[in-house]
């Protein structure tokens, strides 16, 4: 039986355990996780990444969190544990996600080891301008800044070989033709690769890096079976 959908119900996310005393932990498969990192890092809230599945003792007994579980501790913090409760109650419930409160740093990976890497405040540029496919920009920045609320800056092509990227942890190239970047543009992405910048490329935008060497990547074209 086919049934109609006439309103679409906002998941409800949950503090689980309540206050903590060491740490709060959120996985990232949430669609609204991205949205909850990025509020929690404008008000100078320090997170960190797992690299490592791990097993930890929560009010629902002993539970694994997945790769790039987000852990927020109280220690070395800039807001009081209170202040980081409200705040964790926040994302639970305006970003739909569960929370879960630790009470120790012991687990399969110790939360305190190199199991768990710092994430660094993120400063996102998107490039825009002739050749880039409008729709596919529209997309990114309707997902970015409508739906996740995270500051874009929006980087015009004819502009980009004169630019400072230093200033900015990721990149993002919408689907389009990018023959008309000239060559300090295209040196200037390359070098903020070569920094360590994260570029990210859609549809067309892919294929353009690698005939410019900018990204080392090679891919061959598959053919299935009739």
């Amino acid at each position: 039986e086919v049934k109609r959908i006439d309103t679409l119900k906002f998941p409800k996310g949950t503090l689980i355990g309540d206050r903590a005393s060491y740490a709060y932990l959120f996985e990232w498969h949430s669609y609204y996780a991205p949205r909850a990192l990025y509020r929690l890092q404008k008000l100078g809230i320090r997170a960190k990444v797992a690299l490592q599945p791990l097993e930890i003792a929560t009010a629902q007994g002993r539970r694994r969190f997945d790769y790039g579980t987000i852990m927020i501790a109280l220690s070395q913090q800039s807001l009081p544990a209170d202040s980081i409760h409200l705040l964790m109650q926040q994302i639970a419930r305006d970003d739909g996600i569960d929370v879960f409160a630790v009470n120790t740093g012991f687990s399969t990976v110790g939360l305190g080891s190199s199991n768990f890497e710092t994430v660094p405040s993120l400063r996102v540029a998107m490039l825009a301008g002739v050749g880039v496919t409008p729709m596919d920009a529209g997309e990114v920045w309707h997902l970015l800044d409508r739906r996740f609320d995270i500051d874009v800056s929006i980087l015009e092509l004819s502009q980009l070989g004169r630019m400072n990227l230093s200033k900015y942890t990721a990149v993002v190239m919408p689907g389009g033709n990018y023959s008309a970047l000239d060559s300090a543009g295209v040196a200037n992405l390359r070098r903020f690769v070569v920094q360590g910048g994260t570029l990210i490329a859609m549809k067309g935008a892919t294929e353009w890096l690698i005939q410019r060497g900018i990204v080392p990547v090679s891919y061959t074209h598959l053919t299935l079976p009739t």
